[in-house]
């Protein structure tokens, strides 16, 4: 009957824009696991800094590791790169997410 057809057009077009949620929900959650990374190697490089100038008698330099500096630079703007490759891989996840979503409300319509 058609409005089984619908029916079921329905229940697929809602399964597939929940998938499509579900796995945006995993990428962001990696997102932020990484986010999370660079801060804690940001908050150790500071943490290193402060230290080494605290310990430094008067008249001596801190030892400061431009080098780890320059390393941690070099990641968090290779992490920034990957941020938007990824914002724009969700942006389109969420066109997708819509449009399944329009698909079921469409289906859902027909079915009535």
């Amino acid at each position: 009957s058609p409005a089984r057809g619908g029916d079921a057009a329905f229940s697929a077009a809602i399964d597939a824009a929940q998938a499509i949620l579900m796995d945006g929900m995993r990428e962001i959650a990696v997102v932020l696991l990484a986010c999370g990374e660079m801060q804690r190697r940001a908050l150790e490089l500071k943490t290193t800094a402060h230290r080494s100038i605290a310990e430094c008698d008067e008249g001596c330099q801190a030892l400061v590791s431009f080098s780890k500096f320059a390393d941690f630079l070099e990641e968090a703007l290779a992490v920034c790169d990957q941020l938007r490759r990824k914002h724009e891989e969700l942006h389109q996840q969420r066109i997708r997410a819509m449009a399944s979503a329009a698909e079921a409300r469409s289906a859902a319509g027909a079915a009535l």
